[in-house]
């Protein structure tokens, strides 16, 4: 479906150029992005890094595209990009071996993205489990991890997309496929959306997590992932195989899976297996 060519278009700040991005980026960043791509069009940002030579331990990879024609989200879904008008940015990284808490990573990204765009201005964010950023109850933003193996590393890709401005009739092609409201970063309270400076920010600052990641893991991001929980203490249906379950959240686990009571048992659900949607 090629709905990008339907959409109609709101102004917004011109795309970023590779230079441009290299000059908004802070210095440490600059010497660890070792290769930085931009694209009129892409089929997949992680797709394309993926499909690269893994980058040395300390440094990354980045891939930027200005629209995406198959991004897609976590358990195979699409990701619509429409042109313009959000952050589609993948970002590679290795590591010396496959760590048992790379499930994590995903909860880690989530509180660097919140904490790059409230720099930025942004207001009200809040995080859903496992991979999503949330404002007043609608979808800003995603991440999506995956990873290959390969000689003497794991090569981890992190996907974000963001929704910079939303274009007019989105709302109802989302609606139309079954996701979440969307938000943008006006919603967020960010009244002009500026996409090379808020895109170098983002890869400064995962520049600056990853190390922090690999030295202590999710610990010290899990208060803050805590204190922006939009799950603690709702109603929640989850599906696991063929049955749908419910309980209410309680926050996550040392390991990052997410508490559930249900009916006075406390149930772990692990970010791989399951897709968990609130019901009051």
């Amino acid at each position: 479906m090629d709905s990008v060519l339907f959409w109609e278009r709101r102004q917004l700040t011109p795309p970023a150029s590779q230079a441009e991005l290299r000059v908004a980026l802070t210095p440490d960043a600059d010497r660890q992005v070792v290769s930085l791509d931009v694209f009129e069009s892409l089929d997949s940002t992680n797709a394309w890094l993926l499909d690269k030579p893994p980058v040395e331990r300390g440094r990354a990879a980045v891939c930027v595209a200005k629209t995406q024609t198959a991004g897609r989200g976590r358990r195979g879904r699409q990701w619509l990009s429409p042109p313009d008008a959000g952050i589609y940015l993948s970002f590679g990284w290795s590591f010396p071996e496959l760590r048992q808490d790379l499930p994590t990573l995903a909860l880690v990204v989530g509180v660097t993205v919140k904490q790059t765009l409230e720099r930025l201005g942004a207001t009200a964010i809040q995080l859903k489990w496992p991979n999503d950023l949330i404002v007043h109850g609608g979808k800003l933003g995603g991440i999506l991890i995956e990873l290959r193996s390969a000689p003497h590393c794991v090569y981890v890709v992190i996907g974000i997309g963001i929704n910079l401005r939303n274009p007019l009739n989105f709302d109802t092609t989302i609606h139309t496929m079954g996701g979440q409201p969307p938000r943008d970063l006006i919603a967020a309270g960010i009244d002009s959306p500026e996409l090379t400076r808020t895109t170098a920010a983002l890869i400064s600052a995962l520049c600056t997590t990853l190390p922090i990641f690999e030295r202590s893991g999710l610990m010290p991001f899990r208060e803050e992932w805590s204190q922006a929980d939009s799950l603690r203490d709702r109603h929640i249906q989850w599906q696991e195989n063929d049955d749908l379950r419910s309980g209410i959240a309680r926050g996550l686990a040392d390991d990052g899976a997410l508490l559930v009571d249900c009916h006075g048992v406390l149930v772990r659900l692990v970010a791989g297996e399951v897709t968990v949607r609130v019901t009051a």
